[in-house]
């Protein structure tokens, strides 16, 4: 294969680049994004994400255990009218799966028990299923 010299562009290669009068240039990072790849497959990486989400599985109590939590709640309930301060250990749903998290409140002050729910009400707005409490104790002030 033979390469040659043809001069063909001679006439344009040393004129300047055109400017536009009408457009102002584009800023390199808009330039950029429009040859970057666009999302093919939506969700995707949402999908990923959830993935490698590590869950837990909620763990049954014993009897006796269960039995001494009971004891617990049943003193954190007696001094509900002085808004206990209460460490507390308990089981969060993921909701978006099987399975969750165990999620620890140190010194949470409860403020309502819900009968109807059977669920504590906590000063920072959460409400916590007594069903899912793993571990409650009165903590010192």
């Amino acid at each position: 294969m033979n390469i040659e010299n043809t001069h063909r562009y001679d006439d344009i290669i040393d004129m300047p680049h055109h400017q536009s009068k009408r457009h102002r240039r584009m800023a390199m990072g808009q330039r950029a994004s429009q040859f970057m790849p666009f999302a093919a497959l939506v969700g995707y990486e949402d999908l990923l994400r959830e993935t490698a989400k590590v869950r837990q599985r909620q763990v049954e109590l014993g009897e006796d255990a269960q039995e001494a939590l009971n004891a617990r709640l049943a003193a954190v309930l007696a001094h509900l009218g002085e808004r206990p301060r209460v460490d507390m250990t308990f089981f969060h749903m993921d909701g978006e799966g099987a399975g969750g998290e165990y999620q620890c409140i140190e010194g949470g002050v409860v403020v309502k028990y819900h009968a109807e729910t059977n669920a504590l009400e906590m000063a920072d707005g959460r409400v916590v299923p007594v069903v899912d409490i793993v571990r409650i104790e009165l903590s010192e002030v």
